[in-house]
């Protein structure tokens, strides 16, 4: 077993290799491409959804808007009639008095 020599220790080899080596076995980033599609897929659905409630907004903005003009034409129509029902009450009662103290 002594006998036996080691290759490597200050001695050439025998023979060289032939032919290239082997190219580096390289990680495989399928995933990337995955993740970056589902991304792009992700910011196409958010873009369409903001894209909806825009026009969602917008119609309810016109809705607020008429039911403000609703409100603000009712409320001087019943501030007329409160006013013309005062003036109206305010005559009746004043005769009432002059009938009954007479």
């Amino acid at each position: 077993m002594a006998d036996k020599h080691i290759q490597g220790q200050g001695e050439a080899p025998d023979r060289l290799a032939e032919g290239t080596p082997p190219a580096p076995i390289l990680p495989d980033n399928s995933w990337i491409l995955q993740a970056v599609m589902e991304m792009q897929k992700s910011v196409g659905e958010m873009t369409k959804a903001i894209s909806t409630l825009e026009g969602t907004v917008g119609d309810q903005s016109k809705t607020i808007t008429w039911m403000s003009r609703v409100i603000f034409i009712a409320t001087g129509i019943l501030l007329a009639t409160a006013t013309i029902g005062g003036v109206v009450l305010e005559k009746i009662w004043t005769k009432l008095v002059v009938i009954l103290a007479g």
